[in-house]
């Protein structure tokens, strides 16, 4: 084999991305890849985000096994930042090659949530899937813990993959009632038919055109959400009127509106 091909190659995170590039280079023949994860445990959003009912945690093991399989190294606890990690430092350990696939590891998070916790009856799908992922998989990770318990009603944000997964995650750790709110129409959902069948199927009440206001508390805890009415315009711009006033009675809030890359620690490590 060439020389370049025993050159050592790092991987940032081992989630899909990098357990899917690290397989692919060893099967080209590349012979000294390491993987690095600062969790306990690997798989990355497939592990701790997919719920079990979605996604058994056996098939991400089994993907993991064939990578590890063709040679590849993972370490754990392990990643940009922790113990002074950076791109500089894995240069002069000798790695020649960096691939990172940390994904958007922080929720998006509006402003009218922001200082509301766990405890107060709010979370993030960050929160809140991994939650559920460590209570119902066994093997992910050497922590015991349950499932959390959401009594009542739970209003889940979004209209992606993850939002439904939260709303019948939610349903299987006791939730009474569950609605999925919105702000777009029924065509401008975004995750995959299936997911919104499913939910469908297991009573899942969907409230279309509406957007998140004010977060509505009481004795220091979640117990409603108020939205505005949301109209689309003949030039497809989705505009927010506040003359059209909507409350809803909850007892935690779900918000699964996506991720981003907020951690100053990982933004400083990478150099951008």
């Amino acid at each position: 084999m060439p020389e370049s091909f025993h050159a050592k190659i790092a991987l940032i995170g081992c989630g899909p991305a990098s357990i899917s590039c690290a397989s692919y280079l060893a099967r080209l023949g590349y012979d000294n890849i390491t993987v690095f994860e600062k969790q306990k445990y690997i798989g990355g959003l497939s592990t701790a985000e997919i719920p079990q009912f979605r996604l058994p945690y056996e098939v991400v093991q089994f993907e993991i096994e064939l990578m590890k399989d063709l040679g590849v190294k993972v370490v754990l606890e392990k990643g940009l930042g922790m113990n002074g990690m950076s791109l500089t430092s894995l240069k002069d350990e000798g790695f020649q090659a960096v691939f990172i696939g940390i994904g958007l590891p922080q929720a998006n998070k509006a402003k009218i949530f922001q200082g509301l916790t766990v405890d107060q009856g709010f979370y993030t799908s960050k929160d809140f899937l991994p939650l559920v992922a460590k209570a119902s998989k066994a093997g992910m990770c050497s922590c015991k813990s349950q499932l959390p318990e959401l009594r009542g009603v739970v209003i889940v944000l979004g209209a992606g993959d993850t939002a439904f997964d939260c709303a019948t995650s939610a349903l299987r750790c006791g939730a009474r009632r569950v609605f999925v709110v919105f702000r777009k129409g029924f065509t401008n959902i975004r995750a995959v038919p299936e997911e919104m069948e499913l939910a469908k199927e297991e009573k899942c009440e969907f409230l279309p055109f509406l957007f998140p206001r004010e977060v509505i508390m009481k004795n220091g805890r979640v117990a409603g959400l108020q939205f505005c009415r949301t109209e689309q315009t003949e030039r497809g711009d989705w505009l927010e009127d506040e003359d059209q006033i909507v409350r809803l009675k909850a007892d935690y809030i779900i918000s699964a509106f996506g991720s981003m890359l907020t951690d100053p620690q990982t933004i400083l490590f990478l150099g951008v």
